[in-house]
């Protein structure tokens, strides 16, 4: 008989989260869609026959109007979970609700939460966070996380998870490595004036972890004739005013704020920036400077892990509080040395593709599905 796994892909349209959720799914389906019952539970507006689930008709999408973190999710919604007698249940973020039974994994994509610096405006969310992830270990049977860095600060705050820690890399979609069709590339950068322009790039939210005021105010100080653009993709709709307030008046015309980009715009982005800015404080994996890198385009970044390790020679490092060398970095690619970073980039992208892939990462978790599986027949 077939093993049942519920896979919660509530999150499925989250910015960051929904980018792992949809891009493990769709590898695991296309890899065991037959090997297993899949439950997928998802948002009550998700429509199915438009997106890549409509590829697979072997699975059963549930949909919920209980939302994550709400306290109904904490509570009840594990009667939703049992009612299809899961042998595993795989939440690709946390927390786990809290009465649940069948065998669990639960995934930490990073450690921002806990952060009390990075919530200094929210002192509240610290313990929170910990303890709702205190409550997932004691339940879970694997947790799951994103990097070997996020994996290391885990087992540094919870000792007693080092067992069931595995890291389950983000990863890059097959798309990356089609080539971008030209009209849509040339006519998109033609519409917002980039064609001509050189522009450096930042992709993600504009929370407190993305340090993006380090890159504004190195910006300030950077390219004061306007003749490079900083294209800030990500943000979405609602926090625009705020993000154009922290913008200095005299730099508006040099900042150009984009959102609800295509996969082939976005990739566009990537291809033809000088560079890829990173700043961040702190970060689980950094899918930005993956992407960057994966179509050869070099990656400024915080000398921090998992930046340190999933760059290395596709870009320069600068200490997240040292806006100044940010500045100089900056200004040096628009000598000659940035044809030589250009190169050191470019020559990544084959080791990028085989290092990070969603069938890699999918196989990962078979493997522990299986592993789940045999401790359940026990």
């Amino acid at each position: 008989m077939k093993k049942t796994i519920v896979f919660d892909a509530r999150k499925i349209y989250d910015y960051g989260v929904g980018t792992h959720i949809q891009g493990l799914l769709h590898a695991l389906l296309t890899k065991a869609e037959r090997s297993f019952n899949w439950i997928i539970i998802l948002p009550e507006r998700f429509h199915v026959q438009t997106t890549f689930l409509a590829e697979f008709s072997h699975i059963n999408p549930v949909k919920t109007h209980v939302k994550p973190f709400s306290i109904k999710s904490l509570t009840t919604f594990s009667r939703f979970i049992h009612a299809y007698e899961p042998h595993v249940y795989h939440n690709p973020y946390f927390p786990l609700p809290l009465f649940i039974q069948s065998h669990s994994i639960v995934t930490i994509h990073d450690t921002i939460l806990l952060d009390r610096k990075l919530q200094k405006n929210r002192p509240w969310v610290v313990p929170v966070a910990k303890w709702l992830m205190k409550s997932s270990f004691r339940k879970a049977q694997r947790i799951f996380t994103v990097s070997q860095a996020s994996a290391d600060e885990l087992i540094r705050l919870f000792p007693g998870v080092s067992g069931r820690i595995r890291v389950i890399p983000n990863a890059l979609p097959r798309s990356f490595l089609s080539p971008l069709p030209d009209n849509i590339c040339h006519q998109f950068l033609k519409t917002h004036h980039l064609n001509s322009r050189s522009y450096y790039l930042f992709v993600g939210n504009p929370k407190p972890h993305k340090n993006l005021n380090l890159l504004l105010e190195a910006w300030t100080h950077s390219f004061p004739e306007h003749r490079q653009v900083l294209v800030l993709v990500g943000p979405p709709p609602d926090t625009h005013a705020s993000l154009r307030k922290r913008i200095p008046g005299h730099l508006q015309e040099s900042c150009l704020i984009l959102y609800g980009l295509s996969k082939d715009e976005l990739r566009c982005l990537y291809t033809h920036a000088r560079a890829t800015v990173c700043p961040s404080l702190k970060e689980g994996f950094c899918l930005p400077a993956l992407e960057s890198l994966a179509l050869g385009t070099p990656v400024l970044y915080s000398d921090i892990e998992p930046l340190r390790s999933l760059v290395g020679k596709g870009g320069w490092a600068f200490p997240p509080e040292r806006g100044d060398i940010l500045v100089t970095y900056l200004k040096r690619l628009v000598t000659h040395e940035y044809e030589i970073l250009r190169r050191e980039a470019s020559a990544m992208k084959t080791k990028i593709f085989e290092t990070y892939s969603w069938e890699k990462s999918a196989d990962l978790v078979l493997k522990e599905y299986e592993v789940l599986f045999s401790s359940t027949t026990t």
